[in-house]
């Protein structure tokens, strides 16, 4: 309700379409063409077979026959949405595409339940012939055989995806918030700063500017804080439309200090390359010194 930023508020069929629709990520959507398809399918089947294994796979397999042959309205809204989301992350383009595999993995899932259901009831019904065979010790050894199958390998898998102990988040917002100067520029790639303006309502004094790499094919512009403008104007007012951060440097620089973060996805060669410098201040903040500025002896990167 009441998004502080005008480009996500969905209270219009248009603005409802843009968020519900990637919004400004929707040039990456069916970004590739029928020769890059086999490399697709094989890197969605190389995240497939490290998520759910071959007696996992099997075992979904047999429980979509089993829905092909027994409930055909199931299987084809089951087969519809894993076609939809299959086609719409393979023909993705971003980084973390492998998200979007995960919808596809919650439709296996459902026809490896039906595959395990479907093999216990015919091994009952096998065990049936054997009269002298204790069918409910069997019967029970198989289903903690089934139970146990999608546990295996669960602990090393636990262990790599464990983040209980990653404050990575929480040491940025800290490092900001106690360590820029007042009335400072920040420039960031979409970055948790927002939280800490706009949730925490803390350090609200500080400008905030993604320059950095963004689709802007709508002229609606979510990467300044705190005002909340249109593309042109976030171009004209913040150099926005400079991609390497350079225009958003000088233009920060007339009003102040500026830092940028230090992000695995922020590129900061364009501004090294126009002269600007870098000075760490404390954790994931760093001072950007302008090409005339040689004052500071700080520790450099």
């Amino acid at each position: 309700m009441d998004p502080p930023f005008k480009a996500n508020d969905p209270t219009n069929f248009e603005r409802f379409w843009y968020v519900v629709s990637g919004g400004n990520l929707r040039g990456g959507f069916f970004a590739f063409g029928p020769a890059e398809l086999p490399g697709r399918l094989a890197f969605y089947l190389g995240h497939l077979l490290d998520n759910l294994h071959l007696g996992l796979l099997s075992a979904g397999t047999v429980g979509f026959v089993v829905l092909l042959l027994r409930a055909r309205a199931a299987a084809a809204l089951l087969g519809v949405l894993y076609l939809g989301w299959f086609i719409h992350a393979v023909e993705n383009d971003i980084p973390d595409i492998q998200l979007y595999f995960i919808p596809t993995y919650l439709v296996l899932a459902l026809a490896i339940a039906v595959g395990c259901g479907f093999l216990l009831s015919e091994a009952e019904s096998l065990l049936l012939r054997f009269r002298r065979v204790p069918r409910g010790a069997v019967l029970g050894v198989l289903s903690v055989a089934l139970l146990l199958l999608p546990l295996s390998g669960v602990r090393e898998t636990y262990a790599s995806n464990d983040m209980s102990g990653d404050y990575r988040g929480r040491e940025i917002l800290e490092d900001v918030a106690d360590n820029a100067a007042p009335n400072a520029t920040i420039l960031h790639h979409r970055s948790n700063l927002w939280y800490l303006v706009l949730v925490e309502e803390r350090r609200q004094d500080l400008t905030l500017v993604d320059p950095f790499w963004h689709n802007r094919e709508i002229g609606y512009a979510d990467i300044v804080w705190p005002a909340d403008v249109d593309l042109a104007t976030a171009n004209r007012r913040y150099g926005t439309d400079d991609f390497t951060g350079v225009t958003a440097a000088e233009k920060a620089a007339e009003k102040g200090p500026v830092y940028v973060l230090s992000q695995v996805d922020l590129d900061p060669s364009g501004l090294y390359e126009a002269g600007w410098r870098t000075v760490q201040v404390e954790g994931a903040l760093w001072r950007l010194i302008p090409p005339e500025g040689q004052s500071d002896t700080r520790e450099e990167g």
